[in-house]
């Protein structure tokens, strides 16, 4: 659900937020990947696709013989206005945070085409310019030294996928931050009175309240998966389904109170995208994790009057191929 890129002082207690949470930054795909010891298939997100209302942001495609064939996530535009009144076009583009190279690649393409990018990392303020100062390589050698990587890496190897902070280019002129610090996050967790505990409560409560059927069985395939000969396609097909569920997942993490984690975070990407309107940008992207979308989609539709216009699928997984 979301990308941190902490220092080492904060690093203990954000890395079991970026291990917990989402179902999509590891977030959308840890919670739904074995996620965490904490949410190893959750029931809550463990239901039959066919018995949700199918996801605007996420789609799982599968073949005659219900194999599946590919993850794919929307990118859907928006029509709003600029400070001077003149049409201007903002774009979800909801991401997984673990996906092909291909698929990075492409994205990469296609934010070549916007003024502004506003995108997710809690990362302290000055991390870009960071990032322009130091070759990929120096960067990666940094990363193996923390409990994330260490995470991370098992992911990759197991999935045979790639990961988006090694793969999107940040350090390009129209990337905008639009997310919060760590201590900004901390902080607003604090004064809303949140904490991991209590989320972690509220979910395993509510999913007390489900058929635990699902879960037993969406077990057993991770299970099957595991001992598969071709473990990264099977885990990715049993995995693709959990995350195609994700709204479910972010409606309880949220709830109806909003949460930190999601609408806060979705509230600075949404200042950082007025600040763009009020430059006068036409074509302006929001890159999220897709579990963020449905809360962005809606505040986009009632504070800035948006109107949907278009849709349009990458696939981020190829797991026929």
């Amino acid at each position: 659900m979301f990308p941190i890129k902490l220092p080492k002082k904060h690093m203990r207690s954000h890395c079991k937020i970026f291990i917990s949470l989402k179902s999509t930054v590891l977030g959308v795909i840890i919670a739904a990947t074995l996620l965490n010891a904490n949410f190893q298939a959750n029931e809550a997100w463990a239901t039959e696709p066919s018995k949700s209302k199918p996801s605007k942001f996420i789609r799982v495609i599968k073949d005659q013989n219900n194999q599946t064939k590919s993850l794919d996530i929307a990118i859907i535009s928006y029509r709003v206005k600029t400070k001077s009144g003149k049409p201007a076009t903002v774009d979800l583009v909801g991401t997984v945070h673990i996906g092909d190279r291909k698929y990075y690649q492409l994205l990469n393409e296609e934010f070549k085409t916007y003024d502004s990018v506003l995108y997710e990392l809690i990362a302290p303020s000055n991390h870009i310019r960071r990032l322009r100062q130091e070759k990929l390589s120096k960067r990666k050698e940094k990363r193996e030294s923390n409990m994330v990587s260490i995470l991370q890496e098992a992911l990759k190897g197991v999935l045979g996928l790639e990961f988006q902070l090694d793969e999107i280019d940040y350090t390009v002129d129209n990337f905008v931050h639009a997310d919060m610090s760590p201590r900004q996050f901390e902080r607003t967790m604090e004064n809303r009175g949140e904490s991991l505990l209590g989320m972690f409560l509220k979910i395993l409560l509510q999913e007390k309240a489900l058929d635990s059927d699902e879960g037993a069985l969406t077990q057993v395939k991770l299970v099957l998966a595991l001992l598969n000969k071709d473990k990264p396609r099977a885990l990715k097909s049993v995995l693709a389904d959990q995350i195609e569920n994700i709204e479910k997942f972010t409606l309880m993490l949220d709830g109806d109170e909003g949460s930190t984690i999601i609408g806060e975070r979705n509230n600075v990407a949404l200042a950082r995208l007025r600040d763009s309107l009020n430059k006068n940008q036409q074509k302006i992207a929001i890159y999220y994790g897709a579990a963020h979308m449905p809360d962005l989609e809606e505040k986009l539709l009632k504070e800035f009057g948006a109107e949907e216009i278009s849709s349009r699928w990458l696939t981020a997984w190829d797991i026929a191929n």
